[in-house]
């Protein structure tokens, strides 16, 4: 299975699940993701660039240097991908998905590409949306369109299941976030 990220759930994971805190969680993550099992969409990068990355790149905090270094796990839309945006916004209920200030603004919005994406991979989007009846949330949306969908807790377990003790937090860390 593979999953896609929504960018709730790296950014909450940058928040609280520092990666100086908690490097064991970190370097489980990198294996998962060397192993092509973890993806997320162009436009998860950007809302993550817009709210993490300095614009000059000269603080090299260990987030920005995280999102740097993994910027391929971040994929440019398909035509299939953009395909099946289309289909979401068919939808009139599902516009709502969009912020009307991100369209004001030409802030990225991430939500239908990672649904999107997630659709033709037969992947599992990651979100830290909750189903609400009638809403215009990711769930919604990954249920109407067949897309398995879980939350980031359950995600976080599955990530930890993955730790390797044969490896050394310090080694994690020592190998990728050295200032």
């Amino acid at each position: 299975m593979i999953y896609v990220l929504d960018t709730n759930v790296l950014s909450s994971a940058f928040k609280i699940i520092k990666i100086e805190s908690f490097p064991a969680f970190w370097y489980s993550l990198e294996k998962l993701i060397n192993d092509n099992l973890i993806i997320s969409t162009r436009e998860v990068y950007r809302e993550l660039e817009n709210f993490f990355i300095k614009k000059d790149k000269s603080d090299n905090d260990v987030v920005t240097v995280w999102l740097l270094g993994h910027k391929n796990i971040f994929l440019t839309p398909s035509q299939e991908v953009c395909s099946v945006v289309a289909r979401i916004f068919e939808n009139k209920h599902y516009k709502q998905i969009i912020k009307k200030d991100n369209i004001l603004t030409g802030k990225p919005e991430a939500d239908p590409f990672v649904i999107a994406q997630a659709k033709i991979i037969h992947g599992t989007v990651v979100t830290n949306e909750v189903y609400k009846d009638n809403a215009a949330k990711i769930p919604n949306i990954c249920k109407d369109f067949g897309v398995k969908c879980i939350d980031a807790d359950e995600f976080y377990k599955f990530v930890n299941e993955f730790f390797d003790e044969n490896l050394s937090e310090e080694y994690y860390m020592n190998q990728h976030y050295k200032k």
